[in-house]
This record gives structure tokens, C-alpha cells and sequence, in this order.
């Protein structure tokens, strides 16, 4: 597998050098959305980021694609975004809200509580990325974030760091399906997906990293999601080859290549399973809605 990176993410540090500012905070923003939105005019293209992104929509409409899922943005809306989602939207004029964009380093600093690998709305691989309810649970905190970053170089980045916190607890506990009700066990395994499976495809390799045999581990995912272990690690992978496809120019070969498959045609043969169609259909059918 080459070195090359298909499809490279934004960096925070990128989005922030285009709005004036003068917080020397180098990786937390927050902003109006409508503020935002006039300064980052690329957001309306497919893009991805390496960072963790927060959005409230209080005012407006349109559509929000996250991974080939298209949900409707509305007042009382809020996403979740984690690093490496591929979304793009479609906005009215009228929209307003709040955005907030972090790394993982500026909220785990000094404390890693909450674990961000934790949280339900995150790195999940059969959560909706958003609540459509608790507008008011969000706004809140959202406000006094806002608020605090807006003192510039008087804004304390330990305030800041806490009351984002406080927020991501607030989300936490609004969620449909409430963190204590997740396995433990589970959140691990999605988080070891999402890590590692260009290298792991087989059940039993993240059985053995989670101490439990494959047994039970099928036991977990069905018992929370209705699936086996390996449909799971087959959707990550099939998710991300659709990323590349749709999102990139690069042959079919090179891309099976950067997935970690020894032929083209294996990977062809792989997709078609779990697809229904060839990924050259693929690519064919989705950048021509893109271009719609």
C-alpha cells in the first residue's frame, strides 16, 4: 500500500487562518454559523476534516449529506461530526446557528473526561450523527462557549475546554439511546473498527485485542445493532471505499490498493457482494448526483 493519502482531510488550523480572530487558541473555534458560513465557502463541496465538529442550526432549512445519508436541516437540529465523515450541505439563506470545531487534544488536555471515543454521537457505527430534539439542552451551553471565546485573548482556554465539555455531557445524556445503556465492550469494538480495519478484517482479531472470544463478541453486536461482528467490519471498510470512489479520480486498482486488497479484482468481487453493483456503477451513478 502506497504512501499517498486520497482525499486528505482539513486541518482545523486551515478552516481558523481564514476568519479574523484574535483568540490565540490554535485548535477550538466557535462562531456563528451565519458568520462561519460567509468566510468557509468550500463547505458547500464535499469535504472532510480531522477534527470534531458541533453544529446547531436555530434558524433556516436544507440538507446536510454525511456519508451518503442525507438528513434535513432544521431549527433545533444539531450534527455531530467525527474526523474523517465525508459531508457536504445544501442551505437556505435565512440559516443561523452555532459551529464549533475542536480537536481531540484540546478537550482529553490535563483530563480525558468525557472520552470523546466514548460518547455516543461519535465514532459510531450505527448511530445517527445528530439529535433532531433538546434544542434548548444544547443552546444553553453552546451560548456561554460562544460568549467566553468572544473575550479574544482574555478568553480562558480551561473555561472553554469545561464548558465544552459540559456540552458534549448534555448531548451525551439527551441522546435517544443514553451512553449507559450502550455496551462498554461494544464502544470499544466500534472504536478498534474505525482504527484499525484497513489492517483487521476478521471477528476474531478484535475478539483477541477485547480479551473475549468471537462467540461472544457476535453475541454484543447483534444483541445492539441486529448484526455480526464481520458485517460490521465489512460496512466500515465498504464505507470507505465509497468515500473513495465518489470523492476521488483515482483508478479502481489504485484505490483497492490504498484499502489494503492484493488485486483489483478481489476488491471488484468484494464491493459487488456488499454494494450490489460494480464499484465503476458506483462511482458512475453518485458523482452524477453530485453534479445534479
Amino acid at each position: 500500500m502506497s504512501e499517498k493519502q486520497l482525499f486528505p482531510p482539513l486541518r482545523i488550523d486551515q478552516i481558523i487562518e481564514g476568519i479574523t480572530t484574535d483568540s490565540p487558541i490554535q485548535d477550538f473555534h466557535i462562531d456563528r454559523f451565519e458568520s462561519f458560513r460567509q468566510v468557509i465557502r468550500h463547505a458547500t463541496f464535499p469535504h472532510r476534516h480531522d477534527f470534531y465538529n458541533i453544529i446547531l442550526f436555530t434558524a433556516g432549512s436544507g440538507r446536510h449529506r454525511i456519508d451518503f445519508h442525507d438528513y434535513e436541516i432544521r431549527a433545533g437540529v444539531t450534527f455531530f461530526l467525527t474526523p474523517g465523515q465525508i459531508h457536504s450541505w445544501e442551505l437556505s439563506d435565512d440559516v443561523q446557528g452555532y459551529n464549533i470545531l475542536f480537536s481531540r487534544n484540546f478537550i482529553e488536555r490535563n483530563c480525558a473526561y468525557p472520552p470523546l471515543l466514548e460518547l455516543p454521537y461519535f465514532h459510531s457505527l450505527d448511530e445517527e450523527p445528530l439529535l433532531k430534539n433538546d434544542a434548548d439542552r444544547i443552546e444553553r451551553p453552546m451560548h456561554l462557549i460562544y460568549e467566553e471565546f468572544r473575550r479574544g485573548r482574555e478568553a480562558d482556554a480551561n473555561i472553554l475546554r469545561v464548558l465544552t465539555k459540559f456540552l458534549l455531557l448534555e448531548a451525551a445524556r439527551a441522546f435517544p439511546k443514553a451512553e449507559a445503556e450502550r455496551s462498554d465492550l461494544f464502544r470499544q469494538f466500534e472504536r478498534l473498527v474505525d482504527e484499525h480495519f484497513l489492517r483487521l478484517r476478521a471477528p476474531s482479531d478484535y475478539a483477541g485485542l477485547l480479551a473475549i472470544t468471537s462467540n461472544y463478541l457476535n453475541v454484543l453486536c447483534k444483541r445492539r445493532t441486529g448484526k455480526t461482528a464481520g458485517s460490521l467490519i465489512r460496512e466500515r471498510l465498504v464505507l470507505e471505499a465509497c468515500r473513495l470512489l465518489v470523492h476521488s479520480d483515482e483508478k479502481i486498482a489504485y484505490i483497492a490498493d490504498q484499502l489494503g486488497f492484493e488485486e483489483a479484482s478481489y476488491f471488484s468481487r468484494f464491493f459487488r457482494k456488499e454494494m450490489g453493483r460494480s464499484p465503476e456503477a458506483f462511482r458512475t451513478e453518485n458523482k452524477s448526483q453530485m453534479n445534479k
